[in-house]
């Protein structure tokens, strides 16, 4: 019977091993928090309903990738440049509204223009655009991608982390104002890769406008009269080309939309691609056969 107690300890010390694992490899924190401050011009504005969206996981060798529910051909992984992140960000959120993809929290702004988001699970979250307007002006505030946790400027972790939108203002009298999407390529020494056309979607505040084809017969743009009362404009390409990823980017007036190309993923080093679980059920059936064969040469000995 010594035996048989020391294979059940040694099995009930593999239970709690492979528990211990699956409890690092599997648990979420869901105990950060974001507070996003509008403001602008000595305002404070109240009552703005403001939409958070987790897009992105964490990536051990690149930083982030989209999450799931978010597979576009949009690339957030190894962007090192304000003007990158703002064209990643400008891009999703093209696709978002486009999708009428639900958002992950919404909060409205109080008094002090906050809005205040708790309990949030660590990841990318994009944060999309919205207008506040007084008697003379309208405040756009652009989108922005906030990671949670963040660092400060010491590199330590801040998992409440504080964060205001850049924004941009202009009179409220509106005038009218020439609009263009252009299509550029990075094919790489890859142009023979390009499709004879692509198909944008033109979106003002998240409502469909136009289907235009862009190609080399319009020098793959395309041109158009809208009155500037604010409306943020963006532009969605359907059916990107294979091996290729899209950014929108721009400065309002023009609305430009790139297709880069990506090299072919070489295929996975051979090596043992079992996953997390199967161990684990490994580790409990060697557990039990230990037991049973402890037990029966217990009784074969007794």
């Amino acid at each position: 019977m010594i035996k048989v107690k020391k294979a059940i300890c040694t099995f009930l010390c593999m239970l709690l091993l492979c528990g211990s694992v699956s409890l690092f490899a599997f648990a979420e924190e869901s105990d950060c928090s974001l507070t996003l401050v509008y403001r602008g011009d000595g305002n404070s504005f109240e009552g703005l309903e403001i939409s958070i969206y987790r897009v992105g996981d964490r990536s051990d060798t690149e930083g982030f990738a989209l999450a799931e529910g978010y597979d576009y051909p949009i690339n957030v992984s190894g962007i090192t440049t304000q003007d990158e992140w703002r064209n990643a960000a400008t891009t999703l959120y093209s696709y978002i509204v486009a999708d009428g993809k639900a958002p992950t929290a919404t909060q409205t702004t109080n008094s002090n223009g906050e809005a205040v988001f708790e309990n949030l699970q660590e990841g990318l979250y994009l944060v999309l655009t919205v207008q506040a307007q007084t008697d003379s002006t309208v405040y756009t505030f652009e989108n922005v991608f906030v990671s949670l946790p963040s660092a400060d400027s010491d590199g330590n972790s801040i998992k409440d982390v504080v964060a205001q939108p850049k924004s941009g203002s202009q009179a409220v009298e509106p005038q009218e104002r020439q609009l263009k999407v252009v299509k550029q390529w990075q094919d790489n020494g890859n142009a023979d890769k390009r499709p004879d056309s692509v198909t944008v979607e033109l979106y003002k505040d998240g409502a469909l406008q136009s289907t235009q084809t862009l190609s080399s017969q319009n020098n793959w743009s395309y041109s158009w009269t809208d009155v500037d009362d604010g409306g943020v404009w963006t532009a969605v390409e359907r059916d990107v080309p294979e091996s290729y990823s899209v950014t929108v980017g721009g400065d309002g007036a023009v609305i430009t939309v790139t297709n880069t190309y990506v090299s072919p993923t070489p295929p996975p080093a051979t090596g043992d691609t079992y996953n997390l679980w199967l161990y684990i059920l490994l580790a409990l059936f060697s557990g039990c056969g230990m037991i049973i064969f402890a037990v029966y040469k217990g009784r074969a000995t007794a």
